[in-house]
């Protein structure tokens, strides 16, 4: 017989029919669930040297399932009826007693579940309480010290030593004897059952639930499940693990690892047989690969790098294709895509190779570096001779990168190009630098209180975050920042920083506003206004409960930047008309001006408070607008 060959027919293998319908002995029918075999077809792509190596599997078992199979094949009508019984309660009691009966004659066993629990409690009878005590926290469980024990029987921890060192030889000496048969039996019977290793929880979830054990009381089942287990194994808890002495973790981590394909995947074949034949069973082998840091992936598994970057780099491997940073940080367990993103631009394993955010390994030359649509365009029209159509750039760029053509036409309008005559586009010379002009009276957010500008944003979970947001021109003008320039102003807790990449088609960028954020324990929903110097910044906050609480006409006060103080109406409607860029030359500015300003600035949600808090004085504008914008 050639042990490393097929069991049967090779037509079996697609085979979805229960094992059961093979009406195996229980032993058998146990030892193919346990290895995770439900079906005659993945039992028929075992080999017969996989099946002997289950733990509890003989040649006498393997011998039993050929010849079922060997029914199975050649009896339709068998097949038929076995499907007809499998879920029929009858049928499964006369299968039990017919497969126990078997067994009984094969195996020569004649021992109900009470001997063993007779015989355990016979001899620990015979044992004083400081003995007993000893046993089973010293020999069997070494889950109390000897200077516990000591202090709890008054005696010395070298005493203990000397009764657990006693009991110890007693042990050996009474499972030696033919008494004992029955207990050995039990133990090997209780290993075969759960392996050489599984989770604690598990472990003494099945010692107390052994049918071995039914009839036992609370107190004698601890006992006897601790004495059955340290003669089966003995098991001790290794990182959560209840493992016999003769189990090696790391062994098993090397052969898995050796068992990788040329893209350092792990199949599900190579992870059962590994796992079976190290006494893991079936129904642990993905808790065991998780707590080993094995990666699942695709049915199979990856070796679990150390770190998020050695991790992005073997899913590259095993992918063989470029990724997006979306697609890949979950994979690899990284916080947020922004900051895979982030990681994977600054170290040189990876490279960008396109405008959606794929990132390739390096080495991978049949890929080309991508560095922004605008340094690409920048990079085409110097290959071009300084001066590209602004038609062939679109087109060239869109095949090469998988950019969009509206992308491309948009960066065109970036600081750093020059539209020529003729749909041409060139570079734009340090001597030709854009000085930006913008009114930041009819800038929305933006506001003038106390002879300084303060402007108004809204916290989002991605401020919070750290992430940066557009600003308005008027904004970054304000500051001193222009077109390829940059500004670091002071805060409280930290620098904020103005950018104005001359490659932005967007315009001007506003840095992380995170420290000063977590200074003042702002939330989502709550506004942060920063008030404008020449070279630092002043943050406060506005609770956004306090912004939607109390009279309307102090919450539009809030909202534009004036502190809660006490005025009159006249003097909240002339401080709010100033705050947002009304003259008050022309003398006070009433309630209709003030509504008018906000629909200017686009403010909508303002110009509402400022309905509400006086309606009767902006209901002829309002009437007048409202079609236009919808309000």
């Amino acid at each position: 017989m050639d042990g490393a060959k097929e069991l049967m027919d090779p037509s079996l293998i697609g085979s979805q029919r229960s094992v059961d319908a093979l009406r195996l002995s229980v032993r058998a029918s146990n030892c193919l669930k346990q290895a995770g075999i439900a079906t005659v077809g993945q039992l028929m792509q075992c080999t017969q040297l996989q099946l002997l190596r289950l733990p509890n599997l003989g040649q006498r078992t393997l011998r039993e399932i050929r010849e079922a199979l060997a029914v199975f094949q050649e009896s339709p009508e068998d097949q038929h009826k076995g499907k007809q019984n499998s879920g029929d309660p009858a049928d499964e009691i006369e299968r039990t007693a017919d497969s126990e009966s078997r067994i009984e004659s094969a195996e020569g066993e004649s021992n109900t579940p009470a001997e063993p629990q007779r015989r355990i409690l016979a001899f620990l009878s015979g044992l004083r309480i400081r003995e007993r005590s000893v046993l089973i926290h010293r020999v069997f469980r070494s889950d109390i010290t000897l200077e516990e024990l000591g202090q709890r029987f008054t005696v010395t921890r070298e005493r203990i030593r000397q009764i657990e060192g006693t009991l110890r030889k007693r042990v050996r000496s009474y499972l030696s004897s033919a008494d004992a048969d029955a207990i050995n039996a039990c133990a090997q019977e209780f290993r075969a059952q759960i392996g050489r290793a599984l989770p604690v929880d598990a472990f003494e979830e099945y010692c107390a639930e052994w049918p071995q054990l039914n009839g036992a009381s609370d107190a004698d089942r601890k006992c006897l499940a601790a004495f059955i287990g340290w003669i089966a194994g003995p098991y001790m808890e290794r990182g959560g693990w209840a493992t016999t002495e003769d189990y090696s973790a790391r062994e098993i981590v090397e052969a898995l690892v050796n068992a990788r394909d040329d893209r350092g995947w792990i199949s599900p074949i190579a992870v059962r047989v590994t796992l079976l034949g190290a006494g893991v069973r079936g129904d642990f082998h993905h808790t065991w690969m998780v707590a080993h840091r094995f990666w699942p992936i695709d049915g199979g598994w990856l070796p679990h790098a150390s770190n998020m970057l050695d991790r992005a780099e073997q899913l590259l491997r095993y992918r063989l294709e470029p990724m997006s940073a979306e697609a890949m940080y979950p994979l690899v367990e990284s916080e947020s895509e922004r900051s895979l993103r982030n990681r994977l631009s600054d170290d040189e394993r990876f490279k960008r190779v396109s405008r959606q955010g794929h990132f390739a390994l390096r080495e991978w030359t049949q890929y080309e570096e991508y560095s922004g649509i605008a340094a690409e365009i920048a990079e085409e029209i110097e290959r071009q001779g300084g001066v590209a159509d602004s038609q062939n750039l679109i087109d060239v760029l869109s095949a090469r990168f998988g950019v969009r053509p509206n992308s491309v036409y948009q960066y065109l309008s970036a600081p750093m190009f020059v539209k020529a005559r003729g749909g041409r586009v060139r570079m734009r010379t340090d001597e030709e630098a854009i000085a930006v002009r913008a009114n930041p009276t009819l800038c929305q957010g933006l506001y003038r209180v106390d002879h300084q500008w303060k402007l108004r944003t809204e916290i989002t979970a991605e401020t919070l975050r750290g992430s940066g947001r557009p600003l308005q021109t008027a904004v970054a003008v304000l500051v001193g920042c222009q077109p390829g320039g940059r500004r670091v102003l002071r805060s409280p807790a930290s620098e904020i920083v103005v950018s104005w990449p001359a490659g932005s088609a967007s315009g001007p960028n506003l840095g992380s506003l995170r420290p000063d954020l977590q200074s003042l324990g702002g939330r989502v929903g709550d506004y942060l206004f920063l008030t404008l110097f020449d070279r630092s910044i002043d943050v406060s906050l506005l609770k956004a409960e306090r912004a939607a609480s109390g009279p309307t006409l102090e919450r539009l006060s809030l909202l534009v930047g004036l502190a809660g103080s006490a005025r009159s109406e006249t003097e909240s409607w002339a401080a709010i008309g100033s705050a947002i860029g009304i003259d008050a030359r022309g003398g006070v500015p009433d309630p209709e001006e003030v509504y008018a300003q906000l629909v200017r600035r686009n403010e909508v949600s303002l110009a509402r408070l400022a309905r509400e808090a006086c309606p009767h004085a902006v209901e002829n504008i309002f009437e007048r607008l409202e079609g236009t914008l919808g309000l």
